[in-house]
């Protein structure tokens, strides 16, 4: 399935959560703790210098096994582990683009009952390491197959603004964004088309430069822990 994503750097939360309220009154919020995690590293690398991530061929079929999922077993940029609320919990294979400063990202996602996705952890803690996490609290907006996300997130300072929607035909995609995109009047807000990954390494670059990607993983992964067992 495609995604097609722009995404918006807010400086005042309210004054566009108000923005937001007053076009589309309505708004459910969730709490999504995501773990990103690639095989193509030996762990030794600084979690700064790892280049283009992948979760290769090799344990995409076997992750795909285990679920008993349908999907082309290939390369992908990462798999990402999603706990929302607290009680449900997604697996996505994820490849992403960008085309002019717009997300072009194609994806399978499923969402998992628990016990699944402890089988799955269990092979990816073995084989694969957590190379970003992230906990995105979300009021999110949901406009037919449109959905508009305003996010407060643990690792950056700034909320952001996305407008998200799937399907199948990209050019009627990107024209529901764009169309959206002229309704909202975002002239305000400024583009952003780096990914979060992208936003908390240039955010904390200055705690991360000596964090080899092993240490990075193994506490990505106590907190992957912590929010299995209802804490944190």
């Amino acid at each position: 399935m495609l995604e097609i994503e722009k995404k918006y750097f807010v400086g005042n939360f309210d004054d566009t959560l108000k923005l937001l309220q007053k076009r589309f009154e309505k708004y459910d919020t969730y709490v999504k703790s995501g773990f990103w995690w690639r095989s193509n590293c030996s762990g030794l690398e600084n979690i700064l210098d790892l280049g283009e991530p992948k979760l290769l061929k090799k344990e995409a079929s076997i992750i795909k096994e285990i679920g008993e999922f349908v999907f082309p077993a290939q390369d992908y940029d990462f798999l990402r582990i999603r706990i929302i609320n607290g009680v449900k919990y997604s697996v996505t294979f994820k490849n992403k683009a960008l085309v002019k400063n717009i997300e072009r990202n194609t994806e399978y996602e499923f969402e998992i009952e628990k016990e699944l996705l402890l089988r799955i952890i269990d092979f990816l803690k073995e084989n694969c390491f957590i190379f970003y996490y992230n906990i995105k609290e979300s009021r999110v907006f949901n406009k037919k197959d449109i959905s508009i996300e305003l996010s407060t997130f643990n690792d950056l300072v700034s909320p952001y603004l996305e407008i998200e929607a799937l399907g199948d035909n990209e050019r009627e995609l990107f024209s529901k964004i764009e169309q959206t995109i002229s309704q909202l009047n975002l002239t305000s807000l400024k583009e952003e088309p780096k990914n979060y990954v992208e936003l908390s390494f240039m955010e904390n670059k200055n705690r991360l430069k000596n964090v080899k990607l092993s240490t990075y993983s193994r506490e990505a992964f106590k907190e992957l822990q912590n929010k299995l067992s209802g804490n944190g």
